[in-house]
């Protein structure tokens, strides 16, 4: 690769440029910083969904990958899980847990921390807005209806569902996952903004408490 990363953007296009040198480009501007992106890269086996995943200090113990490119690395990879967030969110009619579970997996792939999401419905079913509400185990005594709520209020919501992941990968629902969604499905009864489904997130799987008949 005689050609400059950054160079080539301009040039061809990013869709044209390989993985080592879209990466070398957020460090460098040089042949050289392709060389480190290959080390890298052969580090992971060539895995992007491995190195995605990976902490910037993690990074940083391939030969030639300091702070400043192991951040930069590390920030485009959860901008771009951010990005993937947005990209449907105006046009996702939810037919079924498996549109929801498509949805939201690129956003916790890789997360270790619980995150409960609350995706606001209008009349047809589609996703007119959502947001995580609370990051960490789920526990009824701190997850309070009322902030589902006012966010379901804020977007005129006719229906809500929720889904978390479980970064263990087993998306079998706890005690506290149960009882968690009752409070809220009856605080949706009665404000009249019915919740039709709580989905967890494992890996690879999913469960729906719908499905499941536990709502």
């Amino acid at each position: 690769m005689r050609e400059r990363p950054r160079d080539r953007i301009f040039e061809v296009g990013p869709e044209a440029l390989s993985v080592a040198e879209l990466l070398a480009a957020l460090i460098g501007n040089s042949t050289e910083a392709v060389e480190r992106v290959q080390r890298l890269l052969r580090h992971y086996d060539g895995d992007l969904l491995r190195l995605g995943e990976e902490s910037p200090q993690g990074l940083t113990l391939t030969i030639g990958i300091g702070r400043a490119q192991a951040a930069q690395i590390a920030a485009a990879f959860e901008l771009a899980r951010r990005w993937s967030q947005f990209v449907p969110s105006r046009r996702l009619q939810v037919r079924s847990a498996k549109d929801v579970v498509e949805f939201l997996t690129p956003a916790v792939r890789g997360v270790q921390q619980e995150i409960l999401y609350v995706l606001a419905l209008n009349a047809k079913n589609v996703v007119t807005n959502y947001r995580p509400i609370f990051i960490g185990t789920l526990n009824a005594s701190v997850i309070h209806p009322r902030e589902i709520f006012h966010f379901a209020i804020d977007n005129s919501a006719a229906s809500l569902i929720l889904a978390h992941n479980h970064p263990s990968g087993d998306p079998e629902p706890s005690r506290e996952d149960i009882a968690v969604t009752k409070r809220v499905v009856e605080a949706g009864r009665l404000l009249e903004i019915p919740v039709l489904d709580h989905i967890i997130i494992g890996e690879g799987r999913y469960c729906s408490l719908k499905e499941r008949l536990l709502l």
